[in-house]
């Protein structure tokens, strides 16, 4: 009898569509971690190098199956709590927010990554209600400035200039 309450307390929990989100995202961060990223990512053996070439893509695998294991754990409360098609509504701010992050991907290529990054963390402050403009752009230039520094300095890896600011910095 025991053995038959937990099963339906487990077929409970995985029988909404967060759950099962939450496992598809476990398998492919799985298939990821030790499938894809091993395959792909080849480590040059370059001396003075600070962290291995797939030491972000495996820290970034490990968190999207730590937040896959807790969307499979909490999905069922958070489905049970709210009503499913007003989420599914797509908005115009989640169009906007789209569009804002593929213009910045493309700007990538002509201003360069820091610029591009600026700019969209700005706008997407903005966006998503931060009212004070001077703050907000203090934190974007200091995000930018601290990335620049940790990529180019101590972990040796080249952030994309751009075409129009490449001999700049």
């Amino acid at each position: 009898m025991t053995e038959l309450r937990f099963t339906d307390k487990i077929g409970q929990r995985i029988a909404n569509r967060d759950s099962i989100l939450g496992l598809v995202l476990l398998v492919f961060s799985i298939i990821l971690m030790f499938g894809i990223i091993p395959w792909q990512v080849v480590d040059p053996m370059v001396p003075g190098t600070f962290i291995a070439p797939d030491f972000f893509p495996k820290a970034l695998a490990g968190f999207l199956i730590f937040l896959s294991i807790l969307l499979i754990y909490n999905g069922h409360t958070t489905a049970a709590e709210s009503d499913r098609a007003e989420e599914k509504r797509i908005t115009t701010a989640t169009l906007l927010c789209i569009a804002l992050i593929l213009i910045a991907i493309w700007a990538i290529r002509w201003v360069g990554m820091m610029p591009a990054v600026c700019v969209a963390m700005i706008l997407l402050m903005r966006m998503f209600g931060y009212q004070d403009l001077k703050k907000s752009i203090l934190i974007s230039v200091g995000f930018v400035i601290v990335m620049f520094l940790f990529f180019e300095k101590i972990a040796s890896i080249s952030i994309p200039r751009g075409a129009l600011f490449n001999g700049l910095f």
